[in-house]
């Protein structure tokens, strides 16, 4: 735990000698990704705002530091950790996208009105505001919902596959815990009706073993 710092600044590292070897300098984006401070399915335990934003911000200046191009606040359950952590990542002066967990009713976790959300979200100026880590049907009502509420590009990644809890502790979810078993070509034409409902920026994301899993930044 006295490590993140010093693992971060490697992940970066690695990200961007991937991309020289690859070529793909003037193609690819790398994002400096962070989560919430404790967990991504328990608004419950979200920080209160000044704790959110000194460690928040502590974390997008060494990602920023370290080289990414910008920074993805993703898998945000409540407002009030989603707006410090903002406001936080934008003192690096790089562009930041926030993606929030929505949780099938137009909310998010913490049970607040997406719209609500996004327009509080849309006066710090982010980047883009995004949807992700739930079901695909969830995912396409947020995006409905998000594309009518913010002037940001808004975008979605899904969650498919089958959790076994204690890694992500689904428990605390238990409708993520058997989730759709999606094809390649499900998922596509899942995707294909976020961006004809409006998103602009589209990825994935799943488990793919028990007790692991594996996420995409979006695309």
């Amino acid at each position: 735990e006295d490590r993140a710092a010093e693992l971060a600044r490697d992940a970066v590292a690695i990200a961007l000698k991937a991309r020289e070897e690859a070529g793909l300098q003037d193609r690819v984006a790398v994002a400096g990704s962070i989560s919430p401070l404790n967990h991504p399915f328990r608004s419950d335990l979200a920080p209160d705002p000044d704790q959110a934003a000194k460690e928040h911000g502590e974390t997008a200046r060494i990602l920023a530091e370290a080289g990414v191009d910008l920074i993805l606040l993703e898998s945000m359950n409540s407002r009030s950790e989603a707006e410090a952590a903002l406001r936080a990542a934008k003192e690096t002066s790089l562009p930041v996208w926030v993606s929030l967990v929505p949780n099938g009713d137009g909310k998010t976790l913490g049970g607040e009105p997406l719209e609500e959300v996004a327009a509080a979200l849309d006066r710090l100026e982010p980047g883009a505001i995004l949807v992700n880590c739930a079901p695909s049907d969830h995912i396409g009502r947020a995006v409905d919902r998000l594309v009518k509420s913010t002037r940001r590009p808004v975008g979605a990644y899904s969650l498919i596959g089958r959790y076994a809890p204690p890694s992500w502790k689904m428990d605390f979810y238990p409708r993520f815990i058997d989730t759709e078993k999606m094809s390649q070509a499900g998922y596509a034409d899942a995707a294909d009706g976020w961006v004809r409902a409006g998103a602009r920026i589209i990825g994935g994301a799943a488990a793919r073993l028990p007790g692991t899993s594996s996420c995409c930044i979006p695309i």
